[in-house]
């Protein structure tokens, strides 16, 4: 048997000071822990958005009958309702896509920088793992430090950029102090 499919890095494990390596496989069943609630909660609330549209078309479907509204409307509500659930589930999905694809990426490839350094790259700009969380980029922990997937840095750049963009266009409102 080969640990090699889900121990891609166990030659560099095995030649780990003690500490090390319990730290690591500690950090690696955290990980995994919280990988598998994530999608435990996401199969919930997918199921919850589902369930909700089946709701509304029925409670739509008694207005219909009762023509309690004008049937363009009824289906303008119809479609919404459909259009809501699909575009929830759908980020979902997303998410879950781009989860995978990130610890495949971190699993595979192995390499990775920590916090400190990206902010050192994006100086002046800083974040912490809560903001790389936010731009949907999972972290790893090993033991104080914060690590990310090193060819995942590009991706992070360009959604630190999109999220600048994105603010620029919204542009600034401003608050009259009274």
């Amino acid at each position: 048997m080969t640990l090699e499919p889900r121990v891609p890095d166990a030659a560099q494990l095995v030649l780990k000071a003690p500490d090390d390596l319990a730290a690591i496989i500690a950090n690696r069943v955290t990980e995994a822990e919280r990988r598998a609630q994530k999608v435990a909660d996401d199969a919930l609330e997918r199921q919850r958005l589902i369930d909700a549209e089946k709701e509304a078309q029925q409670s739509i479907a008694e207005a219909r009958a009762a023509n309690a509204l004008p049937a363009p409307l009824m289906d303008a509500l119809s479609d919404l309702a459909a259009d809501v659930k699909n575009d929830a589930v759908a980020g979902i999905d997303a998410q879950t896509a781009i989860g995978a694809a990130q610890a495949s990426a971190a699993t595979v490839g192995g390499d990775t920088i920590t916090l400190g350094r990206i902010n050192a790259l994006l100086a002046p700009i800083k974040l912490d793992a809560a903001g790389l969380e936010a731009l949907g980029f999972a972290v790893t922990r090993l033991r104080a430090a914060v690590h990310f997937p090193a060819a995942l840095f590009p991706m992070l750049c360009r959604a630190v950029a999109k999220r600048a963009t994105d603010a620029a266009a919204a542009g600034v409102t401003t608050e009259v102090a009274t």
